[in-house]
Order: structure tokens, then sequence, then C-alpha cells
């Protein structure tokens, strides 16, 4: 997902050297060049507010919530416009918002209260797409069937790429086809890229409801296969047991764990350390939710192998 986020902006920065208005600027590659130049200049600030700034000025947001909630909406639109004045689109700079205060350490409560906004802003991005897509009875009649073919592919075989990643990896076959699924649809990311190359005339009308339609076609089937992902794993799972042959000896510790008669904490601290010592040494496993990668590592030292039991396992 990261990569696809990575490849993502690139293909921003380099749509937006096919702006029309820029026709009498320099050449396309040194447009690209001095597109890359800012890109790299951006990350550079946004990597020192990260580091030194963001969670001291958050830390006066976090009061309440809506204090919170209205400094990240200004931050995001902040940013946006200083990627307009750097001559990048405001998506890039939305993009930028939002990786710059993955490092904050309100990012969770931040989540919550965006995530209203953000899914508002998810069905008025499709509801002002559906206005500026020109479409009659011809043009669907050609784009359906290529929406079709594509989304199929999106859907159905894109997956097959991570099974083979999960069998470099040495993952469990379930574990790679459910990573499979995750990225079985073509994303509102997508959108945006097909619509700033159709504003750039990169696209002409027939790709760009191509890609329209394909994108409605996989989101609705992805929908169905997230919801049947355990179905789906029963009937397939025969196709990928050779994953399981390879899967790392960490791995297979890991699937030894119980999903029942355990107790869940979410997060975890000082104070969850105490308590999950508690029921650990009361002869009971301990499941922790916890985002943060570092205590994984820790968690796996520690605690997560065959010889320890009861565990703690990192979720």
């Amino acid at each position: 997902m990261a990569l696809q986020d990575v490849v993502g902006v690139v293909s921003l920065l380099v749509l937006s050297s096919f702006d029309p208005n820029k026709a009498d600027g320099p050449s396309f590659g040194v447009s690209i060049a001095i597109m890359f130049g800012k890109f790299a200049a951006t990350l550079a600030i946004l990597f020192f507010l990260s580091r030194y700034v963001l969670s001291w000025w958050f830390k006066m947001f976090a009061v309440t919530g809506e204090m919170l909630f209205v400094g990240t909406v200004g931050y995001a639109l902040g940013v946006a416009g200083l990627a307009g004045l750097a001559e990048f689109s405001p998506e890039i700079g939305g993009f930028f918002a939002g990786v710059s205060l993955s490092s904050v350490p309100y990012r969770l409560e931040i989540e919550q209260k965006v995530e209203p906004i953000k899914a508002f802003g998810v069905v008025l991005f499709f509801f002002m797409l559906g206005i500026d897509l020109e479409m009659d009875g011809e043009s669907l009649k050609t784009a359906l069937p290529w929406s079709t073919l594509l989304a199929v592919l999106t859907v159905f075989v894109f997956p097959s790429i991570m099974w083979a990643l999960g069998f470099v990896s040495r993952f469990r076959s379930r574990t790679a086809f459910m990573m499979g699924l995750i990225i079985n649809n073509i994303s509102e990311f997508s959108l945006i890229l097909a619509q700033l190359a159709h504003k750039y005339e990169v696209f002409d009308d027939k790709l760009y409801q191509v890609v329209s339609f394909a994108t409605v076609i996989t989101l609705f089937l992805s929908s169905v296969t997230h919801v049947q992902a355990d179905f789906i794993y029963d009937k397939v799972s025969w196709m990928i047991a050779i994953l399981d042959k390879r899967t790392t000896e960490e791995e297979a510790a890991l699937e030894e764990f119980e999903m029942e008669d355990h107790v869940v904490l979410l997060g975890f601290n000082e104070t969850g350390l105490e308590i999950a010592e508690f029921y650990r040494h009361n002869n009971q496993d301990v499941l922790v939710v916890q985002l943060d990668p570092a205590l994984h590592s820790t968690f796996k030292k520690g605690y997560v192998h065959r010889e320890h039991r009861p565990i703690i396992n990192p979720l």
C-alpha cells in the first residue's frame, strides 16, 4: 500500500508537468527536474516539522476533540495551499499533510475525528465525478467491455501478485490471501489520477470513461469478496497451499496463539505491561492490539516463542 501511495504521488508530480497552462514554460524534461527538486525540498520541510514542531504544536490543540479537529483541518488546508504556491496539485498537498501527521502522538484521535469528513469527501468526490463524466448510450457500449475486463483483472488476477510476494516473503497462505484482497480494487487515488490526466488531455474521453466505470465495478466486486473472504479462502486454499511449506518458524509460532479464552489489551504502556504480566503469571494468554512496530519487535523477542507459555501476542 505504501508503494502504491509513492507511485501515486510521483504520478501526480509528472502529470502536473502536462498542464496546458504551462505551454510557454521550460521543456518537459526541465519541468520534471524542477518539480522533483521542489518535491525533495517539500519533503525536507515536512520532515523537520514532523520531527520537531508538530508534536508540540498539536499538544496545544489536543485539549479538546473539537480543537484537535479544527487544528488538523487547518493544517491540511494550509499544506495544500502551500503546495499550490509550489505549483503542486492540492491533492499532493493533502497527501503530504497526512503523511507528516502520521508521527504525531495524537494520530489515532485525529483519524477518529476526521473519519466523518473523509467519508463525506469521498461521497462528494464521486458525486462531482458523475457530474463531470460525459456519458451516452454509445460511449457506454464502447467503454463497458473494456471496463469489465480491467475490473476482472484487478479483482481476480492482481491479488495473485501478492500471493507471489507472500511466497517470497515466506508468509502463510491465509496471510498472503488476505493481503491480496486488500488491494483488489481501483482506489479513489487512481480516480484522482485519471481525472487529472483527463484534465491535462493525457486521457481522452473514452479512456477516462473506461477507468471510471472499472473503478465502480471493482468497488462493488471487492466489497463482495471482502465480506465472503473466509468462504473464498476455503475454496481456493489448495491453490496456494505451497506457501505454508515455506512459512518461517516465527510466523508459525504466531499462528500457535489460540484466539479463545484470552485477555485482550487495546494499547500497551506501563500499566498495560503490569496487567499483561498479571494474567500471564496466572496461566492465561494475552493478546495486545498495538500499532507501534517497535513494541512488536520487543514482544517477538521476549514473549512470542514456542517455549514461552502462556504468551503475550502482538496484533
